[in-house]
């Protein structure tokens, strides 16, 4: 029957269902709760991944970056230091990356910054909108020189007095003083030598006598060097110099224009060693006068010279007599001093013009004249077929004896003989007055002459042996119209340390080298 009562076995079925409706209930939200976990779980994982990723990335660019810049900041580094940061990233694979530079740099220092950044592509992050993660990587290297040496070679030739190129360089060179020492924390670091040239370089009695030069007089202070002396920068404290002839060559004085003599007299010509007092190196400056010919090359071997480590004995006993700070003992520093630079800026007006040399045999010794020295009268002595003669100026006459005689008579030698007239002097007025003939024979015959072409070939000698050596080497040709550039341009030590400038532009020329020189003012 349909309505009959409800068997045990229909009641117990009821709840059954019910259990099983149940069960199968939480089986769906276990499933929902596994479903979830595992989503966070893959999540997670992913995080990890794209993080790792990342990281991998992001080491990758850095540590190449890191190499990059130490090697562009590197000061023996040749080639342009934003080439040397993408030659990196390209090495490592990462050509396809943008790679900002920033480069600062002088004389004595470089910095380089670089930056970049790369975006990987995420793997499951974008399931929560993370597409792309950036990895960016910078850095920053600097290498600075803090120790400078530093020579400046000026002309000082008669040229330099048109068109007031004179002033106009004493005024860039005591601007260059000024920006190089413009704080008194860099006056211990950096030295200046100031060798000023013309026919020669008088390099002073405080810095010559501590040289091994010749003898024959000691009325000034230069040397002539061999061409052999240009093939390297030292002068060696033994070394053997002959001293330059005091003679004058241009004018028919007696007693010579002491502005004229082939090695100059004057105080403002003497080489200014290792200094950095900014008012010594302006009075240097400033007492400058243009007069005589052009010798790069000296003017550039003593520049390198007091650059060389050989120098620093003299530079020693120069301490010692209180002819230089001594601050300075220790210095020239071995070329490869750690944090040492060593600077030489050669500027001219021009080439190379004639240098001249007295000969030997008139260089020492008796000469041919000799003067009464109560009354200063003269005679010339000659001899002729075995026989001695003396003739005598103010009688012209010749005689068998000197004026006065012996007791009065003495011979001259011919170094006081230069320093009492001029050879044009000697030549006119005594020679041909005296034996006659042609004067221009008896004044070519006491000097002997080197010209531009020899002279051009060891500045460039001397130039390279220093650049050889370690120094950087600058030059400036001031209004020369073309004449002395290629030689001036070979000194340097490229083509971009090289200025060819117009008068009115040497103080720009003078400007940017001290700019390169400046680091401690950017750094401190």
């Amino acid at each position: 029957m349909a309505n009959g009562p409800i068997r045990n076995s229909d009641k117990s079925s009821v709840p059954g269902r019910a259990l099983v409706r149940f069960v199968r209930e939480q089986h769906g939200g276990l499933v929902i709760f596994s479903l979830f976990l595992l989503s966070g779980m893959l999540l997670a994982v992913s995080i990890g991944l794209d993080t790792m990723r990342f990281e991998l990335r992001r080491t990758q660019l850095q540590n190449t970056l890191d190499n990059a810049v130490l090697a562009a900041a590197d000061l023996d580094q040749t080639l342009e230091p934003r080439d040397v940061v993408r030659d990196y990233f390209d090495r490592a694979g990462l050509d396809d990356l943008s790679v900002d530079v920033n480069v600062e740099e002088g004389l004595n220092y470089r910095s380089v910054s670089a930056s970049t950044s790369d975006e990987i592509r995420t793997l499951l992050m974008r399931l929560v909108g993370i597409d792309t993660l950036k990895t960016p990587a910078a850095g920053t290297a600097n290498e600075t020189i803090m120790k400078v040496e530093i020579s400046l070679v000026l002309d000082n030739s008669g040229s330099m007095g048109n068109y007031g190129r004179l002033n106009l360089l004493k005024d860039a060179a005591k601007d260059f003083v000024d920006t190089v020492l413009g704080k008194a924390t860099e006056q211990d670091r950096i030295s200046i030598n100031i060798v000023p040239f013309a026919t020669q370089v008088n390099a002073g009695e405080d810095l010559l006598k501590h040289y091994n030069v010749s003898e024959e007089h000691r009325y000034s202070w230069c040397v002539d060097f061999r061409s052999e002396d240009f093939t390297t920068p030292a002068i060696y404290p033994n070394q053997r110099l002959q001293r330059t002839g005091h003679f004058e060559i241009s004018t028919y004085s007696k007693p010579p224009d002491p502005n004229r003599f082939v090695c100059p007299v004057l105080e403002s010509r003497e080489i200014t060693v290792m200094e950095s007092d900014i008012q010594a190196l302006h009075d240097r400056i400033d007492s400058f006068r243009a007069e005589g010919n052009t010798s790069i090359d000296i003017g550039a071997k003593w520049g390198a010279a007091l650059l060389d480590p050989t120098a620093r004995p003299i530079i020693a006993d120069m301490v010692l007599d209180e002819a230089v700070s001594s601050q300075f003992n220790g210095r020239p520093y071995d070329y490869d001093e750690e944090d040492a630079l060593k600077v030489l800026v050669v500027m001219s007006d021009g080439e190379n013009t004639d240098q001249h040399y007295l000969r030997d045999e008139f260089s020492s010794g008796t000469a041919d004249i000799y003067y009464d020295r109560y009354d200063g009268r003269e005679s010339l002595y000659y001899r002729s077929n075995g026989r001695n003669y003396w003739y005598w100026f103010r009688d012209r006459e010749w005689q068998y004896a000197p004026y006065r005689n012996w007791d009065r008579a003495r011979t001259m030698t011919w170094p006081e003989l230069w320093a009492s007239r001029s050879v044009a002097n000697y030549a006119y007025y005594d020679r041909r007055e005296a034996l006659g003939g042609n004067w221009n024979t008896y004044y070519n015959e006491v000097f002997s002459s080197i010209g531009t072409n020899t002279k051009n070939s060891r500045t460039s000698k001397i130039c390279e042996a220093a650049k050889n050596a370690g120094v950087v080497v600058f030059t400036i040709g001031m209004e020369t119209r073309g004449n002395g550039d290629s030689t001036l341009s070979d000194c340097a030590s490229t083509t971009s340390h090289f200025f060819d400038v117009k008068a009115v532009e040497i103080a720009q020329a003078f400007s940017s080298i001290a700019r390169q020189i400046n680091q401690l003012r950017l750094t401190q």
